[in-house]
């Protein structure tokens, strides 16, 4: 797997095109911060989308949309996002996005069929 990362003039398109070839896939989201340390935040929820907000209020947010029914409809929001890596594996399953924060936190999503889960 190959990490590299996307530059801050690129997110929008890329998460776009990202989110449209992963959408369905089971989401596991795993934050780590210097405060609590690996936290688990989702695990077995499928990706709606990804956003990023690049202006106003939430500037440099980016938000994480989880669910396929109204019903199991989810959010994860990383504020003041910092740096965005994606490691592709080649396929779409598998795929992980690494977003760092400007509070020192990483929010790690790992994307999955839904017959496997991570280890």
């Amino acid at each position: 797997m190959a990490t590299r990362e996307i530059q801050r003039n690129e997110w929008p398109a890329f998460l776009d095109t990202f989110s449209k070839e992963h959408q369905g896939l089971i989401a596991t989201i795993t934050v780590i911060s210097p405060d609590i340390g690996a936290q688990e935040a989702v695990q077995g929820i499928p990706l709606a989308g990804i956003t990023t907000d690049r202006k106003g209020s939430e500037k440099d947010s980016i938000t994480i949309l989880l669910g396929a029914e109204p019903v199991d409809r989810a959010e994860h929001f990383v504020t003041e996002a910092t740096h965005l890596w994606v490691n592709a594996g080649g396929e779409s399953a598998g795929d992980v996005i690494e977003i760092g924060a400007r509070d020192g936190s990483q929010t790690i999503l790992q994307l999955h069929a839904s017959a496997e889960l991570p280890a």
